[in-house]
């Protein structure tokens, strides 16, 4: 079964499933949801996800990130290619939080909390590669467009004219200075 939104995902919970939500985030209880679409959007608020992100341990933490590192939606399997085994019970406990939410078999991030994490979760670089490229190639055409700049046109100017000219002698006093210090 695949799901809409973090709303719809909610709505498809059990009572049990919704209980084991209020005890692991009491703040969305405070006031009480009128609807469930209302809990929805304070699970995904910014104050209660912080609040919910300050309650984690360290282990629960590095999987959230890590799946933060993945594209949405993902699997399980994915999670633990890029943890350890015991990642899926972590998973499995985020989700009863609200932290993760399911999609079918495979599972989201409500859509604030990886604006809450960052772009370069766990400071690892984007998430995608194929984001960054695409964002180079639109940025003057990546390295191209990078050297065409003014910033480097000095540099650009001198490689092209000949004028940066390293001897091997150079480079082989150097590398003997520090290999034999």
């Amino acid at each position: 079964m695949s799901v809409n939104s973090f709303a719809d995902e909610l709505r498809s919970r059990s009572d049990d499933a919704i209980a084991a939500l209020f005890e692991a985030r009491p703040d969305l209880l405070t006031p009480i949801p009128t609807d469930l679409s209302a809990l929805s959007a304070r699970a995904n608020s910014t104050p209660s996800l912080m609040r919910a992100l300050e309650s984690l341990n360290k282990f629960q933490l590095e999987v959230l990130t890590s799946a933060c590192t993945l594209s949405e939606p993902f699997s399980k399997s994915e999670i633990l290619s890029v943890t350890i085994p015991e990642a899926g019970e972590e998973l499995l406990r985020l989700w009863a939080a609200a932290l993760v939410y399911k999609d079918g078999s495979k599972f989201r991030l409500p859509g604030n909390l990886r604006n809450l994490i960052g772009d370069e979760p766990g400071g690892l670089g984007p998430r995608d590669i194929r984001d960054h490229r695409r964002s180079a190639q639109r940025d003057d055409r990546g390295i191209a467009g990078l050297l065409s700049r003014s910033e480097f046109s000095d540099h650009r100017d001198a490689v092209h004219a000949g004028q940066i000219d390293i001897e091997k002698d150079q480079i082989r006093s150097f590398t003997e200075r520090d290999l034999n210090p």
